[in-house]
């Protein structure tokens, strides 16, 4: 495989998919999303720190509210969001 990806200058990875097919069509999965109230931005040229620090406060915030609003949706009902 190495070699082949080399000589091609992309990465090659075989996979299987369904009813087994090798490069095959892959397995379906769900996709789902979940999406928070909006937050608006002034527009500034110079933003301050200070502004900086508070919408990204706002956005930390909002990733909280919307994962424990649809943990549950999602099978994680007994996680929690650590953000780092």
């Amino acid at each position: 495989m190495q070699a082949i990806s080399v000589k091609l200058n992309v990465s090659f990875t075989p996979f299987f998919g369904r009813f087994g097919w090798p490069l095959g069509p892959p397995y379906r999965k769900p996709v789902l999303v979940a999406c928070g109230e909006p937050i608006i931005c002034p527009q500034t040229d110079a933003p301050s720190d200070e502004l900086i620090n508070e919408y990204h406060a706002k956005l930390m915030a909002g990733y909280m509210q919307v994962f424990e609003k649809h943990k549950a949706a999602y099978g994680w009902g007994d996680r929690t969001l650590k953000l780092v």
